[in-house]
């Protein structure tokens, strides 16, 4: 009966030990709840680029702006702007002027409405978002 109760108390210990997520043990470590939340939001836009509609493009580029914005300040670094937080980020990331091309899209797209930008552009910010949100470990 001991046995049993310490085997029960043991699988519930080591059950509870897997479903704690991970801690940030060092500034701008992303935690699985959030790396699991990019990765699910990055398969959205994914899904977005497979529809092969320039409003859906245009919404992925957006959306991939968004989802960047997170991961940085999940990351902790520091500014009251995306533009900010791209700032404090630059040694992070393998291809910042990639990165400011395609926030800078990004912007056009929300704040000129007569601004249409070529499917090519938009294919191209969303591999410069792609690649930084791989550099920050977030996908």
């Amino acid at each position: 009966m001991i046995l049993a109760v310490a085997l029960l108390l043991g699988l519930f210990l080591l059950g509870m030990m897997r479903r704690r997520p991970a801690k940030r043990s060092r500034r701008g470590e992303i935690s699985y709840f959030e790396k699991e939340f990019a990765e699910h939001k990055w398969q959205q836009i994914q899904e977005l680029v497979g529809i092969a509609k320039p409003s859906a493009l245009r919404q992925a580029v957006i959306e991939a702006d968004k989802l960047l914005d997170y991961v940085l300040k999940g990351k902790k670094f520091r500014g009251e702007t995306l533009g900010e937080r791209l700032k404090a980020a630059r040694e992070a990331f393998s291809d910042n002027d990639g990165v400011w091309y395609a926030h800078k899209l990004r912007n056009r797209l929300v704040h000129e409405a007569e601004y249409e930008a070529m499917a090519y552009e938009l294919r191209d910010a969303l591999k410069h978002f792609e690649r930084a949100l791989k550099d920050l470990g977030a996908v």
